[in-house]
């Protein structure tokens, strides 16, 4: 087949191919009838096959026979289809003749063949090609009647045929030419009618397919899960968004699930007869068991006379809307929180300051005992935790830009372990991995107070015989500086949450060190990570990158 053949094209020959197929078989069937019907009348007869019409037949079912296998040999080439299909409809006519020949003339009863193939060449080729047909039938049927009348073709040697008059024979062959084409008018009005019902059909199932596809297209394309229920609350379908948002496999069936399972909260709503439309907020759980916020519209879905048969759930994930919108709350109480805080720590800073100096004079200007000097140290010592924690809380709500310079990482934290162990208890052993210098550009008095930050919260959190790590590496574009123990490590819920202010897991912390730490790092344009160390206890990673960022 020619590959510049249109699919449409394509498609007519195909069918016409089976039409023609159809009347093949329809042909050979009628004749093998009639093979079968001749040699049974003979067999009850007790005659012969050496009769002449029994001669005159079978030689008509074996032309017949032969003319097929040639159809068939051409419609396999499927060469010129429509010629194909007239000519077999030309020849069947003198078939059609011939049979009318051997069973009587002009007044045989097999005249009714030349109606039915009509009908055969209507339903192949079209209405117009009855008219075609009925031509060729009216033709034969004309010669047949005027060479009969004039004895040039005389009747078979064994039939009797009643003589006819002229006026007989013309009645005979008008009411049968008129029947003819009688017949190719209406199969002609029928077929008609049949290709407009049939164009109209193609152009009803094309809409309906384009409708559909536009359907699929903008339920697949929304960016709100979509869930279409029965008025059971039964699952119909959900578009792919809602499969995403509900973490549903695509391979997952959904039919005839009960939407309860994903939205707990929507099984009252279904008893209501009319839906309500107005944007609502409720809670929705994934196939994973972890429940997020979503916002939600539930509307009737209607058949063609207004009907309600279902739902329809229109909803969206309003975690991320959600977390903006906690951040946002957070945001405005840290601010009012750090106007408070930075006005207390500058009216309490000065009287602790009197308060500290006090016990340091009460303590060397007289001889208290030693329980008295005991409790002035407790209290000193609270003092100067006072202070500590009053310098966090101004540092965090007005925190100094960072100071940048070309700054030896490797030294800075070397020197910050050498003044840390001064300080540290001798239990705990650090140890330092770092196996060359790294310059960075960082403000060295900021990151000396990130690591001795992150070493005093590892050394609070081991016991006995605990284990602190520090390493330090140059990856990529950024040093990576990572601080690691083997105390009981942060819980994968309170990873993301210890670095936010005022958040501690210790009874007398106050959630800054952490939080500035944050802030200094995000300030260096790098991060912090939270995770577990290969000690087993919690690690923190912090990558600053190389080149300041422009």
């Amino acid at each position: 087949m020619s590959p510049d053949i249109s699919p449409e094209a394509t498609q007519s020959t195909a069918q016409l191919k089976k039409r023609i197929s159809l009347a093949m078989l329809l042909r050979l069937g009628i004749i093998s009838s009639l093979l079968g019907a001749t040699l049974f009348l003979n067999y009850q007869t007790r005659n012969t096959l050496s009769e002449p019409s029994a001669r005159f037949l079978i030689v008509i079912v074996a032309f017949t026979y032969v003319f097929s296998i040639a159809y068939a040999i051409w419609l396999r080439i499927e060469w010129r289809m429509v010629w194909l299909a007239r000519i077999q409809f030309a020849i069947d006519a003198l078939t059609c003749g011939a049979l009318a020949y051997a069973t009587g003339g002009i007044g045989s009863g097999f005249t009714f063949l030349f109606h039915l193939w009509i009908i055969v060449t209507a339903i192949v080729l079209g209405g117009k090609n009855a008219y075609y047909s009925a031509a060729i039938s009216a033709v034969v049927l004309v010669l047949l009647s005027l060479l009969s009348s004039w004895e040039i073709i005389p009747p078979l040697a064994d039939l009797f045929v009643q003589p006819q008059t002229f006026s007989e024979t013309l009645y005979h062959l008008g009411v049968n030419l008129l029947s003819l084409f009688l017949v190719a008018w209406l199969m002609t009005s029928l077929v008609h009618r049949l290709e407009d019902v049939h164009r109209g059909l193609a152009v009803a199932q094309a809409t309906t397919a384009d409708l559909q596809k536009l359907h699929s297209e903008v339920i697949r394309s929304m960016t709100n899960g979509l869930v279409i229920a029965d008025e059971k609350g039964h699952v119909m379908d959900i578009n792919p968004e809602g499969r995403n948002l509900l973490k549903i496999d695509a391979a997952t069936p959904v039919f005839g699930q009960p939407i309860s399972r994903w939205f707990p909260g929507l099984p009252l709503v279904f008893t209501a007869p009319v839906p309500h439309e107005e944007r609502q907020r409720d809670a929705a759980r994934g196939e994973d068991g972890e429940p997020f916020p979503i916002e939600h519209t539930l509307t009737a879905l209607l058949d063609h006379d207004d009907t309600p048969k279902g739902f329809i759930l229109n909803f969206k994930d309003l975690s991320r809307i959600q977390r903006l919108e906690e951040e946002l709350e957070q945001t405005r109480r840290l601010a009012a929180l750090g106007e408070l805080a930075a006005t207390f720590a500058h009216e309490v800073r000065n009287p602790l300051s009197v308060v500290s100096g006090t016990f340091q004079l009460l303590s060397t200007s007289t001889s208290p005992s030693l329980e008295d000097r005991h409790l002035l140290q407790m209290a000193e010592k609270e003092t100067t935790r006072i202070e500590r924690l009053l310098s966090d809380l101004l540092q965090y709500t007005r925190p100094k830009p960072p100071e940048k310079t070309r700054t030896n990482i490797a030294q800075a934290v070397r020197d910050v372990l050498t003044a840390f162990r001064l300080h540290q208890n001798d239990d705990v052993q650090i140890t330092c991995t770092c196996s060359e210098d790294i310059y960075a550009e960082l403000d060295p008095f900021q990151l000396n107070q990130i690591l001795w930050n992150l070493l005093r919260n590892a050394v609070q959190a081991v016991s006995g015989n605990g284990a602190v790590s520090l390493a330090i590496s140059h990856v990529n574009d950024h040093v990576r500086i990572v601080v690691g123990d083997n105390g009981p490590g942060v819980r994968p819920a309170d990873r993301q949450r210890i670095l936010e202010p005022f958040f501690s897991t210790r009874k007398q912390g106050m959630g800054l060190g952490l939080s500035i730490c944050t802030r200094i790092v995000h300030a260096h344009g790098g991060t912090i990570e939270v995770g577990t160390s290969a000690l087993g206890g919690a690690e923190f990673r912090l990558d600053f990158p190389i080149h300041s960022p422009r």
